[in-house]
Protein backbone atom coordinates (compact mmCIF):
# COMPACT_ATOMS: atom_id res chain seq x y z
CA UNK A 1 0.00 0.00 0.00
CA UNK A 2 1.10 3.17 -0.42
CA UNK A 3 -1.22 5.32 1.30
CA UNK A 4 -3.60 5.07 4.20
CA UNK A 5 -7.63 5.10 4.59
CA UNK A 6 -9.60 6.49 3.64
CA UNK A 7 -7.68 7.69 0.96
CA UNK A 8 -6.49 4.19 -0.40
CA UNK A 9 -9.52 3.20 -1.01
CA UNK A 10 -10.60 6.48 -2.50
CA UNK A 11 -8.07 6.05 -5.07
CA UNK A 12 -8.20 2.29 -6.03
CA UNK A 13 -11.37 3.47 -6.81
CA UNK A 14 -10.50 6.82 -9.18
CA UNK A 15 -7.26 4.35 -11.01
CA UNK A 16 -9.49 0.82 -10.70
CA UNK A 17 -9.32 0.53 -14.78
CA UNK A 18 -5.17 1.14 -14.59
CA UNK A 19 -4.75 -1.53 -12.21
CA UNK A 20 -6.30 -3.87 -14.11
CA UNK A 21 -5.89 -3.10 -17.47
CA UNK A 22 -2.02 -3.06 -17.72
CA UNK A 23 -1.62 0.13 -18.83
CA UNK A 24 1.13 0.66 -21.43
CA UNK A 25 2.46 4.33 -21.46
CA UNK A 26 5.31 5.21 -24.52
CA UNK A 27 5.14 7.70 -27.11
CA UNK A 28 6.15 6.62 -30.22
CA UNK A 29 8.25 9.52 -30.89
CA UNK A 30 10.20 9.14 -27.81
CA UNK A 31 13.66 8.68 -27.96
CA UNK A 32 15.15 9.10 -24.45
CA UNK A 33 13.51 8.83 -20.82
CA UNK A 34 14.67 10.62 -17.77
CA UNK A 35 13.95 9.40 -14.33
CA UNK A 36 14.16 10.40 -10.84
CA UNK A 37 14.16 7.38 -8.11
CA UNK A 38 12.73 8.94 -4.86
CA UNK A 39 10.66 7.29 -2.03
CA UNK A 40 7.47 8.39 0.20
CA UNK A 41 10.32 9.39 2.52
CA UNK A 42 11.44 12.32 0.64
CA UNK A 43 7.44 13.79 0.06
CA UNK A 44 6.73 13.20 4.02
CA UNK A 45 10.12 14.14 5.15
CA UNK A 46 10.22 17.25 2.33
CA UNK A 47 13.80 16.16 1.22
CA UNK A 48 15.18 17.88 -1.13
CA UNK A 49 14.61 14.88 -3.47
CA UNK A 50 11.14 16.22 -3.00
CA UNK A 51 11.65 19.01 -5.50
CA UNK A 52 11.68 17.46 -8.22
CA UNK A 53 7.88 16.01 -7.99
CA UNK A 54 5.08 18.39 -8.41
CA UNK A 55 3.58 20.20 -5.28
CA UNK A 56 0.38 18.92 -5.22
CA UNK A 57 2.34 15.78 -3.56
CA UNK A 58 1.94 18.12 -0.42
CA UNK A 59 -1.48 17.96 -0.39
CA UNK A 60 -1.43 14.02 0.01
CA UNK A 61 1.90 14.02 2.41
CA UNK A 62 -0.45 12.96 4.92
CA UNK A 63 -1.50 9.73 3.39
CA UNK A 64 1.12 8.34 2.34
CA UNK A 65 2.69 5.37 4.07
CA UNK A 66 7.04 5.63 4.58
CA UNK A 67 9.71 3.26 2.48
CA UNK A 68 7.67 3.38 -0.61
CA UNK A 69 9.82 3.32 -4.37
CA UNK A 70 8.28 6.12 -5.94
CA UNK A 71 9.79 7.42 -9.87
CA UNK A 72 8.89 10.20 -11.82
CA UNK A 73 9.63 9.85 -15.73
CA UNK A 74 9.91 12.05 -18.85
CA UNK A 75 9.77 11.37 -22.48
CA UNK A 76 12.15 12.94 -24.48
CA UNK A 77 12.43 13.86 -28.02
CA UNK A 78 15.67 14.16 -30.07
CA UNK A 79 15.91 17.63 -29.28
CA UNK A 80 15.87 17.78 -25.97
CA UNK A 81 12.18 18.54 -25.23
CA UNK A 82 10.23 16.99 -23.28
CA UNK A 83 7.33 14.97 -25.05
CA UNK A 84 5.18 13.93 -21.67
CA UNK A 85 5.63 13.85 -17.79
CA UNK A 86 4.68 11.40 -15.22
CA UNK A 87 5.07 10.73 -11.70
CA UNK A 88 3.38 8.76 -9.30
CA UNK A 89 5.07 5.44 -10.36
CA UNK A 90 5.35 3.20 -6.88
CA UNK A 91 6.39 -0.13 -6.93
CA UNK A 92 3.88 -2.11 -4.55
CA UNK A 93 3.61 -5.57 -3.90
CA UNK A 94 5.86 -6.45 -6.46
CA UNK A 95 5.24 -4.48 -9.17
CA UNK A 96 4.93 -1.01 -10.50
CA UNK A 97 1.53 0.78 -10.20
CA UNK A 98 1.03 4.42 -11.60
CA UNK A 99 -0.97 6.67 -9.64
CA UNK A 100 -0.44 10.06 -11.26
CA UNK A 101 -1.73 13.26 -9.34
CA UNK A 102 -3.64 11.46 -6.33
CA UNK A 103 -4.82 14.96 -4.99
CA UNK A 104 -7.21 15.26 -7.85
CA UNK A 105 -9.19 12.48 -6.83
CA UNK A 106 -8.97 12.54 -2.86
CA UNK A 107 -12.26 13.70 -1.27
CA UNK A 108 -10.70 13.58 2.03
CA UNK A 109 -8.43 16.35 1.40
Amino acid sequence: MVFTEPAAAELFEAHREEFSSGTVVHPESAIDVRVVLGSTNDIIDHTANSEVFAGGWGQVRPYLKRDVPMVRFKFMHADNTVIVSYEGLFYVGNRWVLMPKPWRYLKTN
